[in-house]
């Protein structure tokens, strides 16, 4: 998208240098115009002022363009045909179909089929009117645009774009014929401002259009201090798609950890159905971090995430006293779609982690003072045309406050629905009184256990120390009249 306008007004510039009078009979003019200037430059062409007026349109060799292009400048507009060029003054616009191209000043020489657009400096020192371009609710901006319609190569300076989810400055840019962008002294950066107050420093790169970003070596810098985090070259994705890509850290201070870089890492865009990225911080207190992360998704049957992270915590600047600690957290959602199946259904949502964890990693205080934290799995299943059904769970509770955890794994149910034992074959007529009797059955089991945090998972906790429960429930009842009266039930 970056170089789009070069491609279109390529187009324009070719036809422009066919023919004096049908090019400028194309262009619509606006009466802000130089009259005295355009119309005697007209008449030495042997172009009548009214023909110009009138603003007709000659007929065009077959290669023009099929769409009207207007020029338009608030200030003025002057054409030379001596050397053939149209300049624009003030506020000046070029559009073509959906693309808009805006500057101070456009220069547009169709005798060397180049474009020219760049900005000025009023009385105060101030630049005003950069170029800038639009296609499509997409923008690029830039201190000067010069482009050679003839080789199809361009030449900007200072330029700043957006670049699927980065920016892209740069000081000196040339675009090649292929369609691929050479840069010098690039920064990429996350950050939106104009001055970034973090990126990564690009001695020089080739932007691949919807493809990718390829540098040579990079380096990170923040608040203009260049760090001592370097690469020997750097890839970042650059396309409108799911891709595999790098992803740009946070930087910021804390007082007990110093300066960092948080989230730092790569994405991996590995299908349709499930990604990951794995990411790391840093501290200059000598801490630092790992995490992983994925998600997935199959339309109509269910979905997911599962993360996973690890912290070796530094407290205190280096040469005093410091604290030193280590903190993890896992976590596990899935839920299933109600469409994938009506008799079994699956559910999970984990989040366990060490007892510190949201102390030292979080930074909404009502987590911080949250005293416990609940996980859950869940099974249930019934079968059809029977009367069966299944549930099977295991729970966790952590208490932060007293440091004990309460585990149940697992817990379930089974169930059956009624039937008649002393039913046989088919009943026709009236059911004798003891075929009337029917039973049901129910079980339910539990194995729990109660400890200290620290005791969990060690060979400190064996099956042992579990309790452990099973029930049955056979219950049997029927129904019978008593002396055709009274109907007597019996659990």
């Amino acid at each position: 998208m970056l170089f789009t306008a070069f491609t279109v007004l390529s187009g324009i510039a070719n036809n422009a240098n066919d023919s004096t009078a049908a090019s400028y009979g194309k262009y619509t003019l606006p009466f802000a115009a130089e009259a005295d200037t355009v119309i005697e430059t007209f008449a030495t062409d042997s172009i009548s002022a009214d023909s110009v007026l009138a603003d007709t349109v000659p007929h065009l060799k077959k290669s023009a363009i099929d769409a009207p292009v207007n020029y338009k400048s608030e200030d003025s507009m002057m054409f030379d045909l001596t050397v053939k060029k149209v300049y624009l003054y003030g506020q000046a616009m070029v559009t073509y179909e959906d693309i808009e191209l805006t500057a101070d000043y456009i220069e547009f020489d169709m005798a060397n089929k180049e474009v020219y657009a760049v900005g000025v400096t009023d009385s105060l020192g101030n630049e005003r009117g950069r170029p800038v371009f639009k296609d499509d609710g997409e923008t690029f901006e830039a201190k000067s645009i010069r482009y050679n319609f003839d080789t199809k190569r361009g030449y900007i300076r200072e330029v700043y774009t957006q670049q699927s989810e980065g920016y892209l400055h740069s000081e000196r840019t040339k675009r090649q014929a292929n369609g691929e962008v050479h840069l010098k002294n690039g920064k990429y950066t996350t950050c939106d401002a104009k001055h970034p107050h973090f990126y990564i420093g690009l001695t020089k790169a080739v932007v691949i259009p919807d493809d990718k970003i390829i540098s040579g070596p990079a380096y990170m810098v923040v608040q203009d201090i260049p760090l001592p985090l370097i690469i020997p070259f750097g890839w970042f994705p650059n396309s409108k798609q799911q891709t595999s890509g790098l992803l740009f850290p946070t930087y910021g201070e804390e007082r007990s950890r110093g300066f960092f870089l948080r989230n730092g890492g790569w994405y991996f865009a590995i299908n349709d159905y499930i990604d990951a990225k794995v990411t790391g911080d840093v501290y200059s207190y000598g801490g630092w971090a790992g995490a992983l992360e994925s998600r997935y998704k199959v339309r109509y049957k269910f979905s997911g995430s599962l993360r996973g992270s690890y912290y070796e915590n530094s407290f205190g600047q280096p040469g005093e006293t410091q604290t030193k600690s280590k903190d993890f957290s896992i976590g596990w959602t899935h839920s299933q779609d109600p469409k994938a199946n009506p008799y079994q259904t699956f559910s999970a949502s984990v989040n366990y982690s060490s007892r510190s964890y949201d102390q030292n990693q979080t930074f909404d205080q009502s987590q911080q003072l949250t005293n416990t934290k609940n996980s859950s799995i869940s099974f249930s299943k019934r079968w059809p045309n029977k009367e069966y059904s299944l549930q099977l769970s295991t729970n966790i509770s952590q208490n932060s406050r007293n440091k004990t955890i309460d585990l149940t794994l697992p817990s379930g149910s089974f169930s059956s629905g009624n039937f008649y034992p002393f039913r046989f074959g088919d009943v026709s007529g009236k059911p004798a009184w003891y075929e009337k009797i029917n039973i049901n059955y129910s079980a339910q089991f539990q194995n729990k256990i109660n400890t200290y945090d620290t005791l969990l998972f060690t060979p400190q906790t064996t099956l042992n120390d579990f309790d452990k429960g099973f029930r049955h429930s056979i219950p049997l009842s029927t129904n019978i009249k008593v002396l055709n009266i009274l109907i007597y039930r019996h659990h």
